[in-house]
C-alpha cells in the first residue's frame, strides 16, 4: 500500500529533525521529556546564538498540536544547528522533492527510476562495445582527453591569509542587545566561498559576498565569541569578540527576543531574586510550559583560568508547580570558546541532568548524577575547584563528581539558569593562588 504523500517541506523537516537527533546521540523523540527539550534549546542557542523556546521545539517534534508551519527563522536555526548555512542550503543538499499538485510532495522516485533504466541500458551497451572492440578505442579517446585537459587546467590558486582583513566593532561598549559590525576584505578569495563565523562553533557561519565589505549581526545575550573569516573552508583571519553584560542582568529566555528585567526587579538585599509575580506581569505564562530565567554576569574577572580556580555559590529554586516540578538549575562558567555546566534538580529528576566540563559531557541517562539531586526549596551550596587540571564538584559540601580540565582557558562569564525562577545568595570566583578574585554578596 502506498503511504500517504507528505508536504515537501514536511519531508525535509523530518530529515532535518533526524540530523538533530543524530547530532545529539539521543534515542527517539518519543521518550523525550520536557527537560530534554530544555537542554536541546540551550544547545541550539549555544551553537547558533538563536533561542528556540521549548514550546517551539515541542511543536516541531509533534509533542504539541499546532497547525501552522514553522517560521523561516526556526527552519534556518535548525539547519544551522545541523551544520548548514541556512534552510535553503539544507534543501539544496537533499534529493529533489516534487509536488503532486495538491500541496503534497515526495522524493522524486521517477527520476531515480529513469536513471536506473538508463544505467541498465548503458551497461548492456558497454558489454556490446567490449565485444566489438570499440571500448578500447573509447578508452584511448578518454585518456587523450584527460591528458590534454590536464595541460589546459592551471594550478589551483593558493590562499594567503596576509591578503585578507577582518575586524569587528560593537555598536555599544557593553550590554545587550548589541549589534556587531564586521569589516572584512576577501577580494583575494579564489572562489566565491566566503563566510563569517560568529564564534568557535563552525555551525555559526553566514555566507557573505566576496566583494563585500561589511556584515552585521545582533546579539541578544552576552558571551564570548571567536569570530572568524573563512575562505574556501580555511580560516584566514580570526579575533575574539567579547560582549559583556555590564554587571548582573536578568532575562526570561523567550524568542525571538528575550524579556529583560530592570535591576530593581531582581536585586534584593543580600541576593538576586526575581519573583514569579514580576514575570507574570510581563505576560510570561508558567503553564503548561514552564519558562526559564537566566542571570548573566559576563566581564573581565582577571586572570582566572579553567585549570586553576575555585568557584563557590548558593542557589535556590523558587518555583516547583506543574511542569516546573523538577526545579532544574544550570550554573555555567563561560570559558574562552567553551563552557562548564553544573546541573541541579530534585532527586527524582537526575536522569535528565547533563554535566558539561569543557570538552567532556556526562549524560544523566548514562551516568550516575544522583549526587546533583537535592532539595532546591532550600539554599544549596555549590563548589567547583580545579588545581592543575584536576578537580571536583561538591554539592552541600559532599563530593558529587571528580573532573579533569584538559586546557587552560580564561573564565569570562557566569550564567545561572532556573526553570521558572530562582535566587542566588552569594558568588565567589578566584584563582587558586588568590591573585585574582571576584566576590559578590549583593
Amino acid at each position: 500500500m502506498v503511504d500517504k504523500l507528505m508536504d515537501a517541506d514536511e519531508i525535509l523537516l523530518n530529515k532535518c529533525k533526524n540530523l538533530v537527533q543524530e547530532k545529539l546521540g539521543w534515542e527517539g523523540s518519543e521518550s523525550w521529556t520536557n527537560h530534554d527539550f530544555q537542554v536541546l534549546s540551550e544547545k541550539i542557542q549555544e551553537a547558533t546564538g538563536v533561542n528556540l523556546s521549548v514550546a517551539t521545539l515541542k511543536r516541531i517534534w509533534g509533542k504539541v498540536k499546532y497547525d501552522s508551519k514553522p517560521t523561516i527563522t526556526t527552519l534556518n536555526t535548525l539547519a544551522q544547528f545541523t551544520g548548514y548555512e541556512n534552510w535553503r542550503t539544507f534543501k539544496q543538499s537533499q534529493p529533489a522533492v516534487s509536488g503532486n499538485g495538491n500541496g503534497h510532495g515526495h522524493i522524486n522516485g521517477t527520476e531515480h527510476t529513469m536513471q536506473d533504466k538508463a544505467a541498465s541500458e548503458s551497461t548492456a551497451k558497454t558489454r556490446r562495445l567490449w565485444r566489438s572492440g570499440l571500448v578500447g578505442t573509447a578508452l584511448c579517446g578518454g585518456i587523450l582527453f584527460i591528458f590534454l585537459y590536464g595541460f589546459r587546467k592551471g594550478p589551483e590558486k593558493q590562499i594567503h591569509p596576509a591578503q585578507y582583513a577582518f575586524s569587528s566593532m560593537k555598536v555599544v561598549s557593553e550590554g545587550v542587545p548589541n549589534s556587531v559590525i564586521f569589516d572584512y576584505d576577501a577580494s583575494a578569495a579564489p572562489v566565491d566561498s566566503v563566510f563569517i563565523q560568529q564564534s568557535w562553533d563552525e555551525r555559526r557561519r553566514t555566507q557573505v559576498p566576496r566583494d563585500g565589505r561589511q556584515h552585521t549581526s545582533i546579539y541578544y545575550t552576552p558571551g564570548f565569541f571567536q569570530a572568524k573569516l573563512v575562505v574556501a573552508g580555511e580560516v584566514v583571519k580570526e579575533h575574539n569578540l567579547w560582549i559583556t553584560s555590564g554587571g548582573w542582568m536578568a532575562l526570561a529566555n523567550k524568542e525571538p527576543v528575550p524579556v529583560y528585567f530592570k535591576d530593581a526587579d531582581f536585586r534584593k538585599p543580600g541576593m538576586l531574586s526575581l519573583p514569579v509575580s514580576r514575570m507574570k506581569e510581563n505576560n510570561i505564562s508558567f503553564q503548561p510550559e514552564t519558562p526559564s530565567l537566566s542571570y548573566y554576569n559576563v566581564k573581565d574577572f582577571g586572570d582566572i583560568r579553567s585549570d586553576n580556580f575555585i568557584f563557590e555559590t548558593e542557589v535556590r529554586s523558587d518555583y516547583n508547580e506543574g511542569s516546573g516540578v523538577c526545579q532544574f538549575v544550570h550554573i555555567s562558567l563561560l570559558l574562552e570558546g567553551s563552557i562548564i555546566i553544573v546541573p541541579l534538580s530534585i532527586k527524582g529528576c537526575v536522569s535528565d541532568l547533563y554535566l558539561a566540563v569543557d570538552d567532556q559531557g556526562f549524560d544523566g541517562k548514562k551516568t550516575d548524577l544522583s549526587a546533583f539531586g537535592c532539595d532546591l526549596s532550600q539554599w544549596v551550596k555549590v563548589r567547583c575547584e580545579v588545581k592543575n587540571g584536576k578537580g571536583r564538584i561538591l554539592i552541600n559540601n559532599e563530593l558529587a563528581q571528580e573532573i579533569e580540565v584538559h586546557d587552560s582557558k580564561k573564565i569570562v562569564g557566569l550564567v545561572y539558569r532556573f526553570q521558572g525562577t530562582g535566587s542566588i545568595n552569594a558568588v565567589t570566583l578566584s584563582s587558586q593562588d588568590g591573585a585574582a578574585k571576584f566576590e559578590d554578596s549583593f
